[in-house]
């Protein structure tokens, strides 16, 4: 393979370096994260959102004994604030929660939470609740050590193909020219940091296999890929790296079967041990051994959104980490002098673009750039290594000085576009072409920012198949009685909110009064209208107890709508009343304007859901 193969003369310890420059890099950041000072926000936690979601199992299990109802959440949730309303389990057919999420994120942070728990907690005065600071800074730590894992194992299996400067130059690409930089420091309680290290680990398993092949490794590589489809399902995909590598032909394929079976036989059953871990999980909470848990959510093979993972400003994979299109050149490139390997990279490179492509929420909810991808990195550094092999090797001076200019840039814009989505510059789901435009390279927003953002359409996704609601009128305001005539959607009168007035009527509805069962939704409606582009306006929907501050805050942000004094908008929120809320909690509903400008609201109504599952 020529200069692409590194030779065993040449000195490893510059790519070491840069990896210890890298963790350094990673370690500030992520030790600078705003959200440990912990402000009351929603989300300024460590475990919030989609990360608490995967964290649940600890808590439940080794703290209150709860899987089933969660009632413990009851005083979490508004001690931390790490979610708005509750969403990281579904309604199981035995009236229990099941988690939405699978158990290998939990099976990762496991280590650190019990050292957490156990040997740290109790010499403190913080609460030993799960979610206290020392769980947090444990957990951070440890997804931080899983950040080192993965940087030192894909040096390794990059300096099995390539020479020491490429690995090195790839490595820097990588933590600084994408996403991954994100996920790896300020968002690494997510699962891409975890499963980017579990794909490098498994990438220099597969070398050292092939050089010595033992059923040890098979079942080393067997039990990391369970752990892969643990952590997310769709990641057994990783299987194809294994499996595929090294065969380019049809021969070689039959060589590999014929010789390999019974390791490859290995790898099927171990990963299918690991992931037996989530059956019975399943089966114990559903009485079924599997079970779909994201509802409304799902793959749909028949619909990818190709372009739009790839290209679109809102969340296109080559708009905001372009670096990773010289990997798919490097791809091309590979043809030539790593044939080998081609095979393996580009079907787990289709079928994850495919899958990644076809989940309806394509866009993958609040988060930088295409953060399904992230883990695809650690595969893609050998293609985008080959491209960096192919710019080395150039004579053409001035061919070799524009492409590294280029990704010098490119690393550049990405270090500070990471900057501008943790300031809010860039949107965590709204971006547009316009939008983009506007804050290119700016250090600031424009003052018209709001009103170019668009919001993903939600509306889409299909009904769950076994589940149907019984509709219950609560409230059905028209604001005619002693509010604002002359502001109204089809009658005279409706409610004016600017300065003055910020606080829309509250509505309360005591859950008794509602003849509270479980599986219950609360919807609002309104219509609304504005004569500016209004910031600092929200609905909020809360279920509060005793007193005490809401422990589900959801709000619905209107400045995203682009109201204008022209035309009427429909507004809608949905808020899940979780099971855990008691018969004496309070939901209220209102609406908040903190802009100077009016806005104006009529025809909003508040509708009670009961779902049914439909045997």
């Amino acid at each position: 393979m020529n200069s692409l193969l590194n030779k065993s003369g040449i000195d490893r310890r510059f790519s070491f370096w840069i990896v210890i420059l890298l963790i350094g890099i990673i370690s500030f950041i992520r030790l600078n994260d705003s959200r440990w000072a912990h402000k009351g926000n929603v989300g300024d936690t460590q475990l919030s959102f989609d990360s608490f979601g995967y964290y649940l199992y600890l808590p439940s299990a080794f703290i209150y004994h709860d899987f089933s109802q969660l009632e413990y959440l009851k005083d979490v949730l508004p001690a931390y604030k790490p979610i708005t309303d509750f969403s990281q389990a579904a309604d199981g057919p035995k009236g229990r929660y099941v988690n939405k999420y699978t158990i290998g994120q939990s099976i990762m942070f496991a280590p650190f939470f019990l050292i957490a728990h156990y040997l740290i907690v109790p010499f403190t005065e913080f609460s030993r609740d799960g979610f206290s600071h020392p769980y947090q800074l444990l957990i951070s730590i440890g997804c931080l050590i899983y950040t080192i894992i993965g940087l030192l194992f894909l040096r390794k299996a990059l300096n099995f193909y390539f020479d020491d400067r490429i690995t090195a130059s790839v490595l820097v690409l990588i933590v600084l020219g994408t996403n991954y930089m994100l996920y790896a420091s300020r968002e690494n309680t997510m699962p891409h940091n975890q499963l980017f290290a579990l794909f490098a680990v498994i990438l220099y398993l597969t070398y050292r296999f092939y050089q010595h092949p033992s059923f040890g490794r098979a079942t080393l590589i067997g039990s990391l890929i369970g752990l892969c489809g643990l952590v997310r399902p769709t990641e057994v995909i990783i299987c194809i790296i294994p499996v595929l590598w090294g065969v380019y032909t049809i021969p070689d394929f039959s060589h590999r079967i014929r010789n390999y079976w019974k390791h490859i036989g290995i790898m099927a059953l171990t990963a299918f041990c690991v992931f037996s871990i989530q059956l019975m999980y399943w089966k114990l909470q559903s009485g079924s051994w599997l079970f779909y848990s994201y509802g409304n959510e799902s793959l749909n093979f028949l619909n990818p959104h190709f372009f739009e993972v790839l290209f679109s400003f809102r969340k296109g994979l080559f708009v905001y980490t372009p670096v990773i299109l010289f990997g798919f050149i490097g791809i091309i490139l590979m043809f030539k002098k790593m044939n080998q390997h081609v095979i393996a990279i580009v079907s787990f490179a289709v079928l994850n673009l495919i899958i990644v492509s076809s989940w309806d929420c394509w866009w993958y909810g609040g988060s930088f750039g295409q953060r399904s991808m992230v883990q695809f990195y650690a595969i893609a550094a050998i293609p985008l290594a080959a491209f960096i092999s192919f710019l080395i090797q150039q004579k053409n001076n001035l061919l070799k000085g524009l492409l590294g200019s280029v990704l010098v840039f490119l690393l550049v814009l990405n270090v500070f576009q990471v900057w501008q989505y943790k300031k809010g510059i860039i949107h965590y789901e709204s971006m547009t072409k316009e939008a983009y435009i506007s804050v290119f390279v700016k250090f600031s927003s424009p003052d018209n920012l709001s009103s170019l953002f668009k919001e993903p359409d939600y509306s889409h996704y299909r009904p769950a198949k076994n589940i149907s609601n019984e509709e219950h009128m609560l409230i059905n305001e028209n604001f005619e009685s002693g509010y604002f005539p002359g502001y109204g959607y089809e009658k005279s009168a409706g409610f004016r909110s600017d300065k003055t007035i910020q606080f829309s009527p509250t509505f309360t509805f005591p859950l008794k009064s509602l003849k509270f069962a479980p599986e219950v939704k609360i919807k609002c409606s309104f219509m609304a209208m504005s004569g500016k582009d209004i910031s600092d306006s929200k609905l909020i929907m809360t279920v509060e107890a005793d007193g005490k501050p809401a422990y589900i805050y959801k709000s619905l942000d209107l400045s995203m709508l682009k109201l204008t004094n022209s035309e009427w908008h429909p507004v809608e929120m949905w808020l899940d009343v979780p099971k855990y809320a008691g018969v004496n909690d309070v939901i209220k509903v209102y609406i908040w304007n903190q802009n100077d400008d009016e806005l104006f609201i009529d025809n909003l109504q508040i509708v009670l859901l009961k779902k049914k599952f439909l045997m």
